[in-house]
């Protein structure tokens, strides 16, 4: 029996500064969601999907930071987008395949919950934002000759806003490479420019799934440009290298923030209107020793630091970096429990009605670039004297190895990690 594979891409575009996009994500119209949505359920259900998500994403970073040859590496990807991909995936999974990919994502089993979830905290992130643009589009391609089942097609179109379009990989591989190519450069605002090489497309590629959240914000209170000086930045392995270093002005503002004895963690909100409330939360260890900072992301600890929180106002130093990188999650995600989807024992019964279909790669692509600029703030500005300071205002130096995370504080759900071990490279 010949075995086809499906590709799973997972693209992730994120950068940190003024600016706008247009959203291209084809959402479920109003009257659809009528049928599918439930008011309180659907509110619960939504949280359970965030959580589940922020569950993935820590074993995903864990597993990622900790792999010999990224360790000492900078690191950056979108969970929610590998998450959502997979997701949509594990929709046409049966048996053992659907077990595993169901234990990995920590999916609810149950159809309704699991579906309106996604459909709610899809419609969340896709929603306008006033000073911000974050979208999250999801697509198939598909072979024109490989008859998809009706059934999976509006799954995916109904509760995943997923697009499907018809391509010919066999006799035509560049062309379809380049149809893929131009509608993530058009998602990313021209950031990815070459996401499916022709090359290497094969016969047996019958379906190619593919994910893309893009972010581009502001600061609510952005650094200041004419406090940007060059620095050190100690890299773990005990050597330097020149940064340029950012650093706030605003006295008057007050950031949630905590510490404890291993760990200092800032969140730094970005401009949102009224509506949304999106950040950035920095874990920075006190010691070279990540480990510290990497144990704050466990989703319970996370969760509870959260909550905990104090405004402060903190003298914030962060270098200005960029990361761009590239993963093939294949091997990672197996040990992590899912090795039947790229085995010939893969069992994606529910996307074509065979047994030929397997996954062969889940690459996910990602860029971030995180500098000073934004909008003003709308506290204005101001000076508070030090004398009126009941204690001193806590230093937050970033010269040193750390983790971010950009999340929606709302759902609490986890959209972008990274660890910047070293901004130089």
């Amino acid at each position: 029996m010949s075995h086809w594979s499906v590709w799973v891409l997972v693209l992730v575009i994120m950068q940190v500064f003024l600016g706008g996009i247009i959203a291209y994500a084809d959402n479920p119209t109003s009257s659809d969601k009528s049928l599918v949505s439930s008011g309180e359920q659907s509110q619960t259900d939504k949280d359970h999907i965030a959580a589940s998500n922020n569950k993935f994403s820590y074993n995903l970073f864990s597993n990622l930071s900790h792999d010999p040859f990224s360790a000492n590496k900078n690191l950056f990807f979108s969970p929610f987008s590998v998450f959502s991909a997979l997701a949509i995936t594990y929709e046409g999974a049966r048996n053992s395949t659907a077990e595993e990919m169901r234990s990995v994502l920590y999916l609810p089993q149950n159809d309704a919950a699991r579906r309106d979830g996604f459909l709610e905290l899809n419609s969340r992130v896709n929603s306008p934002g006033t000073d911000y643009n974050l979208t999250n589009g999801n697509a198939l391609w598909v072979e024109r000759t490989y008859p998809i089942l009706d059934d999976y097609l509006n799954t995916s179109r109904t509760w995943y806003s997923v697009n499907a379009s018809n391509l010919d990989f066999k006799s035509n591989p560049s062309g379809s490479a380049g149809e893929i190519n131009t509608w993530a450069e058009g998602e990313t605002a021209h950031k990815i420019q070459k996401l499916v090489d022709p090359d290497t497309l094969s016969p047996d590629t019958k379906l190619i799934i593919t994910n893309v959240i893009y972010f581009k914000g502001s600061w609510a209170y952005p650094f200041d440009k004419n406090k940007i000086e060059n620095d050190l930045f100690n890299l773990s392995d005990g050597r330097s290298v020149p940064v340029m270093m950012m650093h706030n002005s605003q006295n008057h503002v007050e950031y949630n923030y905590i510490e404890n004895e291993d760990v200092q963690v800032l969140e730094l909100p970005y401009a949102n209107g009224k509506e949304r409330h999106l950040s950035m939360v920095i874990l920075l260890p006190k010691t070279s020793n990540m480990s510290a900072a990497e144990m704050v992301l466990d989703p319970g600890t996370f969760s509870q630091l959260q909550k905990e929180m104090v405004k402060k106002k903190v003298q914030i130093s962060l270098p200005k970096f960029t990361i761009h990188e590239r993963y093939d999650l294949s091997q990672v995600l197996s040990y992590l429990g899912m090795s039947d989807a790229f085995s010939d024992k893969a069992d994606f019964s529910g996307i074509d009605g065979t047994h030929n279909l397997y996954i062969s790669d889940v690459v996910h692509s990602s860029y971030v670039d995180v500098n000073e600029e934004g909008t003003e703030a709308a506290a204005g500005s101001g000076v508070v004297p030090a004398t009126l300071s009941i204690e001193k205002n806590p230093v937050f130096r970033a010269d040193h190895p750390f983790i971010f995370v950009i999340r929606d504080s709302e759902t609490g759900v986890i959209l972008f990690i990274g660890k910047m071990m070293n901004p130089a490279s």
